[in-house]
């Protein structure tokens, strides 16, 4: 008995190893490291701690990358490879919703944050 429980368990796990993972929805091929961008509305801080301010990016929707099909998302997503050098990569990739590789599509490399609300006395904004 226990000899064909051990032979079941075997054969339900390599079963399961074989089976692909269920997030994977499409796959496709980019010559880029970066499969896809997707733009954002702007960005919101929210406090976290006393000395901690969270930045999130607001998404706005729109995507465009190495899967999309309609002509000026693919010229949107050629022109950020290009200005980014984003190529040589040859691949093959497989994409759902934990995909990686995905980035905004703002650049910036630094941001300002402004008060409209004195923080205390010794704080004005």
């Amino acid at each position: 008995m226990k000899i064909s429980i051990g032979i079941l368990a075997t054969i339900l796990f390599s079963l399961a190893a074989c089976s692909p993972p269920v997030n994977r929805m499409k796959e496709g091929y980019t010559e880029s490291y970066v499969i896809e961008y997707y733009s954002s509305s702007g960005i919101e801080l929210s406090w976290r701690s006393e000395s901690y301010i969270a930045v999130s990016i607001v998404p706005d929707g729109q995507t465009y990358g190495a899967l999309s099909t309609d002509e000026a998302e693919i010229a949107l997503y050629k022109a950020k490879c290009e200005a980014h050098n984003d190529f040589g990569y040859d691949r093959a990739f497989y994409y759902g919703p934990d995909t990686p590789n995905r980035f905004q599509d703002k650049d910036f490399s630094n941001i300002d944050i402004i008060s409209d609300a004195d923080w205390d006395d010794a704080h004005p904004a």
